[in-house]
C-alpha cells in the first residue's frame, strides 16, 4: 500500500481497490481555504472588472434570408 500527497492530492494506492478505499477513509487530511473574495452579491462587478475586452470574430449574414432558409421558425409570446 502507499499514500501519495502530490501537492493538493492525497491519494492511496493498492493492487487491491477495496483496501485501497478502506485506507483511504482512515486518512484525515486538514487544509486552510482562503477567504472569498467575491458573494453572490459582488462576483457580477467582479467578473466585470476581470474579463477581457469582447471583440467581434466574425460579422455578416442576413437574418431574413436566414428566417427563410430554416427548416422551422418557432414564435411565441410569454
Amino acid at each position: 500500500m502507499r499514500i501519495v500527497k502530490e501537492g493538493d492530492l492525497v491519494a492511496v494506492l493498492h493492487e487491491h481497490p477495496d483496501l485501497a478505499e478502506w485506507a483511504l477513509s482512515k486518512v484525515k487530511a486538514q487544509f486552510d481555504r482562503p477567504q472569498a473574495e467575491v458573494d453572490d452579491k459582488t462576483i457580477f462587478d467582479h467578473l466585470l472588472k476581470v474579463a477581457p475586452d469582447g471583440r467581434t470574430v466574425v460579422s455578416g449574414g442576413d437574418l431574413k434570408r436566414g428566417a427563410d432558409l430554416a427548416s422551422s421558425v418557432i414564435e411565441a409570446t410569454t
